[in-house]
């Protein structure tokens, strides 16, 4: 843990510039349309920074936009999570599988590392996000403004009914990150970090244009959840798609890794 978050502390201090970022972006917004500042909730800074887009129509006369702050949000976290692993692996990793005496014990630890990793920049996120309605006089609350949807260009015909509370919906959407961080993990061990990032891009593109629960982004598009949606995924869903998807991930990446050669890794260079 201790050597795996030294690599990373630069990066955690990237991602509070990036979430402040937006919260500077959100507030010129919402100034710009009138909102009272004092709306403004952590709920409301949270799904600025993770709501992604309604569900996309391919017949229905609008164009596809990808919600790019969206993706680049999970992005960033995926990469955060994408090279220690393997660097480990290549180096100091293989001393300690035959120290540890075993190599689910080594996978574990890097399963664990990744869920961790991911849970602080989530932590970033809700820490930027209450510094942030702090500040602009908001609330601590986890329930959405009404003019959150319009402000971001949510169609109104696919909306629930208010109030909105997103508070389980993040925890979903947060979890389903860890999952698919997991799944690139266990991409990694077969395909190199490369590819195995450029499949995560590829599962963050299909879920912004396909809505299907089965596509783990989905889950983590707080626009596209039951809090907000007429008819979107549900929490109990999302939660069960990622920890399926988790569960598969550790129990697969551990099987592979008990038999695979690790002396040959130096092949996804």
């Amino acid at each position: 843990m201790a050597e795996g978050f030294w690599s990373l502390w630069r990066w955690y201090i990237g991602a509070v510039a990036l979430f402040a970022v937006m919260s500077a972006s959100l507030v010129l917004q919402a100034l710009t349309l009138g909102m009272s500042l004092a709306s403004l909730s952590v709920g409301d800074f949270l799904l600025y920074y993770f709501a992604g887009t309604s569900q996309f129509f391919a017949f229905g006369g609008d164009p596809f936009r990808l919600p790019v702050m969206w993706a680049f949000v999970c992005l960033f976290a995926l990469y955060l999570v994408l090279w220690y692993p393997y660097r480990d692996l290549l180096g100091f990793g293989r001393a300690a599988v035959v120290v540890g005496g075993s190599r689910w014990r080594w996978w574990f630890a890097k399963c664990v590392w990744v869920v961790v990793a991911i849970a602080v920049f989530c932590l970033c996120a809700f820490v930027v996000a209450s510094t942030s309605s702090l500040l602009v006089g908001g609330c601590i609350s986890l329930t959405v403004s009404e003019e959150m949807p319009f402000l971001l260009g949510l169609r109104e015909s696919q909306l629930a009914e208010p109030p909105y509370s997103i508070g389980s919906s993040i925890a979903v959407a947060f979890a389903s990150l860890a999952a698919l961080a997991l799944f690139q993990l266990l991409l990694s061990l077969v395909t190199g970090p490369v590819i195995s990032f450029a499949c995560s891009i590829s599962i963050i593109f299909l879920s912004a244009f396909y809505f299907d629960p089965l596509l783990i982004g989905n889950s983590m598009m707080l626009a596209r959840s039951d809090c907000l949606m007429e008819g979107g995924i549900s929490v109990f869903a999302g939660a069960c798609i990622a920890s399926s998807l988790a569960g598969a991930s550790i129990l697969a990446g551990g099987l592979l890794f008990s038999w695979m050669d690790i002396t040959d890794k130096e092949r996804f260079k």
